[in-house]
């Protein structure tokens, strides 16, 4: 059964795959799937305040893992930002996205040395730093208004 927490998870993948599809430009697809996520989040709260405990949280678990796996997985095969040189992925950056789902899937198996349970989520968050860095770099320039003010405002300072 869908419980409010799966429900929220959904609203987070819609939200996620709305970004992937418009890469944070006007798009009217992206707009209906954010229009639909924000309806599922809203509903998702609200039943969320009326269950006080909710026993399934495999479901919730899987859609976010599925999510992860699916968001990275783009980065495998298209370029991860409108307004980056796609030359400056070809190299070793699609090394990171292929470790990320290395990694992602340990939550998969039951059956891990204490250390390594402990070890896998700073690691995740290392290659989404690197990936992170490397994104940045390769878009010195990117085409955000916040950009564009801070520049300005640097120069007239």
């Amino acid at each position: 059964m869908i419980g409010p927490t799966a429900l929220l998870a959904l609203a987070a993948m819609i939200i996620a795959l709305a970004l992937q599809i418009s890469s944070g430009q006007y798009d009217p697809r992206a707009v209906a799937l954010v229009t639909f996520a924000t309806v599922a989040a809203v509903i998702g709260a609200a039943w969320r305040k009326r269950v006080v405990l909710e026993h399934g949280v495999a479901l919730p678990q899987a859609l976010l893992g599925f999510g992860c796996a699916v968001g990275v997985a783009c980065h495998l095969f298209t370029n991860p930002t409108l307004y980056a040189d796609p030359r400056a992925f070809q190299g070793g950056f699609r090394w990171l996205p292929l470790i990320t789902l290395a990694v992602l899937s340990t939550y998969l198996w039951t059956h891990l040395r204490p250390s390594l349970i402990r070890a896998r989520f700073p690691l995740l968050l290392a290659c989404f730093a690197a990936m992170g860095l490397l994104v940045i770099r390769a878009s010195p320039k990117p085409w955000i208004d916040v950009w564009v003010f801070q520049q300005g405002a640097a120069d007239a300072l």
